[in-house]
């Protein structure tokens, strides 16, 4: 799970931190945010969407607490790699529609080197063991190519 906003207290105070994620995950962080009795700043706000079937820039535009005139921090860390890369660049490509200039982004990916046999590490190989397990493939495709 991303600690950000409470390893950054400092920062929390001056940004607006929108963490997206699959519903089923945040509601997995939440429980444990509620058993760890730690309480979330009033800033940092959890959206659930399935990327698949939902909009970015819906689910913003139905939250009282986005206000797209205001410059806003996006931690989506952990998610590109579970989309297709039409999913991944559609959301990335709604963010730039709703943000005011000087927000910010912060994601990760894989490069398709990850995934060369002969070149893919041992946590990469444990790691599409695990998420194959739980029926959360990451999707190669929207993977970065060179």
């Amino acid at each position: 799970m991303d600690t950000f906003a409470f390893r950054q207290p400092e920062m929390m105070e001056k940004l607006e931190v929108f963490e997206v994620d699959h519903p089923a995950t945040q509601e997995f962080k939440l429980h444990r945010l509620a058993e760890l009795e730690w309480e979330h700043p009033a800033k940092l706000h959890f959206i659930s969407i399935d990327f698949t079937k939902e909009s970015l820039v819906t689910a913003l535009n139905n939250l009282s607490s986005y206000e797209p005139k205001v410059k806003s921090f996006f931690n989506w860390l952990g998610v590109i790699n579970f989309l297709s890369r039409e999913e991944a660049f559609a959301t990335l490509c709604s963010i730039t529609e709703i943000v005011p200039m000087g927000s910010m982004i912060v994601f990760d990916y894989l490069d398709t080197d990850a995934f060369v046999p002969e070149k893919m590490s041992p946590y990469i190989r444990e790691l599409k063991e695990f998420l194959l397990k739980i029926d959360e493939p990451i999707i190669q495709a929207s993977i970065h190519q060179h």
